[in-house]
């Protein structure tokens, strides 16, 4: 089984788009402390809604998730906006290919840092680099 596969069997929780219940926009491994509030930052990081405007995120229960410091519950979220969800980081293919296993991040609250989280020449390259 590909690492790829591997990693999405541990997430316990799952991102989807309202409107299409079939297609896994992402998710995560939840981790002690991660919020609500914290959820929605990281959601608004992957997607792209066009035209650009608000959203909300809803769960199972079609019951809308607050932005609060309650913890995250594992689960299903849809993303409710109005207009079309894509996901939205456009990366060059081996760049790309290091952010989906996690080699790095990009943090967009302190000007969009790379934080590298294993060592390679590209991470060496990253670590130095802003995202605009």
């Amino acid at each position: 089984m590909s690492g790829e596969r591997l990693r999405a069997l541990a997430r316990d929780v799952f991102i989807y788009d309202l409107q299409d219940f079939d297609t896994l926009l992402g998710g995560l491994v939840l981790t002690a402390g991660v919020t609500n509030t914290n959820f929605y930052t990281m959601v608004n990081i992957i997607i792209n809604v066009s035209p650009q405007g608000p959203f909300f995120l809803q769960d199972d229960n079609a019951t809308t998730v607050a932005q609060d410091t309650q913890a995250l519950l594992p689960g299903r979220y849809f993303v409710v906006a109005d207009g079309t969800i894509q996901n939205g980081l456009l990366l060059r293919d081996d760049i790309h290919t290091l952010f989906d296993f996690y080699d790095f991040s990009i943090y967009p609250d302190d000007g969009y840092k790379i934080v590298c989280f294993q060592t390679t020449i590209i991470s060496q390259e990253l670590s130095s680099m802003l995202v605009f």
